[in-house]
């Protein structure tokens, strides 16, 4: 049903997906469309400027100071997946709002988005609750932790998320419905004659998702939370081997991964209930920030990150103006010589 149909039986894909495209005319289409340019751009330039602020954080963080421990490992993974599906969930559907356009505008873009956000957002998921248990393993069982993450086997968990992606290309992916201003399994909802198709809302798929987001939850529930009653426990011990470097990476991973509680557990409720279309647009922005607020956190726990986005950005700023103010300088003597030779001519 998911991506893996899209590559090796697209002829089932059409039928289920773009066949029923042709049922109206591009106009029609059009008049099912709501353009809405306030909630287009909000999710247009939010998208945006998590992309452009996730970058320099990105090339931060595979220095060897960052790199040689194992979580920065999978935040640079992480950092990746949300990379990919900001211009996804964010830019491109942000655009596709501006302008009003339903899935069958473009059906083949607007799959291979809501399939890239979908997975992109189970890999994250995924990778989150390796990144809790690593920090789980590390403040509560050091050396259990070294025989776990250490090495090699770093990269070894970091082929979880990717195995588990190709897993979910079989299960049923979310399409932006312009109708909501969100995502919906079922491209055509909210279209008279062509909703509840059965083929968008059979069982099996709904106890995935299910399944899958309650099980995300209590995994991130009993690490984070194991992560909170250990970091309290170890701080307030005064024999406590605990580095300022241990908490404070800690405190970071709970913040940048916390956030994926509400997203699953609120998706589980879309999947069986129908919601006020307000609620759907929260729920769509929700699910940008998720993926996108990520170098604020990053920007403001984490100083030594802090510090070495700053290295990079101000000699940046300084070249630019050094080079703006020789420019000038340059700009500034040419002129003087034109007027010296006009007033040589005229003399």
């Amino acid at each position: 049903m998911g991506y893996w149909m899209f590559i090796f039986d697209h002829q089932k894909w059409y039928d289920l997906y773009e066949k029923n495209c042709s049922l109206k005319t591009q106009d029609e289409w059009y008049a099912e469309g709501k353009p809405n340019l306030a909630i287009g751009l909000i999710y247009f330039l939010t998208g945006l400027i998590f992309e452009l602020s996730y970058i320099p954080f990105m090339i931060a963080m595979v220095r060897k100071e960052f790199f040689q421990y194992s979580c920065y490992k999978f935040m640079f993974m992480m950092g990746i997946y949300d990379i990919f599906i900001l211009p996804c969930n964010g830019i491109i559907t942000g655009i596709q709002v501006m302008k009003g356009e339903h899935f069958c505008h473009n059906p083949k873009l607007y799959y291979l988005t809501g399939v890239t956000g979908v997975v992109g957002f189970y890999g994250v998921t995924t990778l989150c609750v390796i990144l809790g248990f690593d920090r789980f393993l590390e403040m509560g069982f050091p050396r259990l932790a070294k025989h776990a993450f250490g090495g090699y086997k770093t990269y070894l968990w970091m082929c979880v998320p990717i195995l588990y992606q190709g897993y979910v290309g079989f299960q049923l992916p979310h399409i932006f419905n312009i109708k909501i201003y969100a995502m919906h399994h079922d491209p055509y909802n909210l279209i008279h004659g062509m909703e509840n198709n059965s083929l968008f809302n059979f069982p099996a798929f709904q106890t995935f998702f299910a399944w899958n987001n309650s099980l995300i939850i209590s995994f991130l529930t009993f690490f984070y939370g194991g992560l909170l009653v250990i970091t309290k426990m170890r701080t307030k011990n005064e024999t406590s081997t605990i580095s300022k470097a241990q908490k404070q990476m800690t405190i970071q991973a709970i913040c940048v991964c916390g956030e994926m509680f509400a997203a699953p557990l609120l998706h589980i409720f879309m999947l069986f209930w129908e919601f006020p279309v307000f609620i759907e647009i929260l729920a769509h922005f929700s699910w940008i920030c998720l993926h996108g607020d990520t170098p604020i956190i990053y920007f403001i726990l984490n100083k030594s990150l802090r510090k070495a986005v700053m290295k990079m950005a101000i000699p940046s700023i300084f070249k630019f103006r050094d080079s703006f103010l020789k420019s000038s300088v340059a700009t500034k003597t040419a002129a003087n010589r034109v007027d010296a030779s006009i007033s040589y001519i005229q003399a």
